[in-house]
């Protein structure tokens, strides 16, 4: 995979911006228990093009969910898509729980400069989501041209 310079730096600058950047030596570990599972599947012939970077929420991937327990506890989510994007494009996915907490990794590069249709998946966990009523959405942003999701899954884990 090749990126150029100007889209390594928009990216770079993009991560810094979000407070997403770290030191090569921040690691982040930990335990997580959930005990039940929950999923979106859009198994249509039927895709999403986005064409600007304004964050917004992937069609059709939005999950309520009821986090139990008695103590705030993990929520592991895994996103699977196919994804196109146009010659020089970036796909930047950000998963947000109520739109207000944001998982680890914060923002990935999901797809990056390719017109063939790839398939492609990515894992993010949440810490600390209190026991209640709760909504994930998938957020998307296109850098420098449009991108494409085709057939996709939201799966979520979490503590019933």
């Amino acid at each position: 995979m090749s990126f150029g310079k100007a889209t390594i730096a928009g990216l770079a600058a993009a991560m810094v911006f979000a407070g997403i950047a770290h030191a090569a030596t921040d690691v982040v570990t930990g335990v997580c228990n959930p005990t039940t599972m929950r999923f979106i599947s859009e198994g249509a012939d039927t895709s999403f093009t986005k064409s600007n970077a304004n964050p917004s929420n992937i069609p059709q991937t939005a999950i309520t969910f009821t986090q139990g327990g008695s103590v705030p506890g993990c929520v592991v989510v895994r996103f699977s898509a196919e994804v196109w994007t146009d010659i020089g494009a970036n796909l930047v996915l950000k998963p947000m729980i109520d739109d207000r907490f944001e998982a680890n990794p914060k923002i990935v590069l999901f797809f990056s400069n390719a017109s063939d249709i790839n398939a492609r998946s990515f894992e993010f966990v949440f810490k600390g989501i209190k026991p209640g009523r709760h909504t994930l959405n998938m957020k998307w942003l296109a850098e420098n041209n449009p991108v494409s999701i085709g057939r996709h899954i939201t799966v979520i884990q979490y503590t019933k």
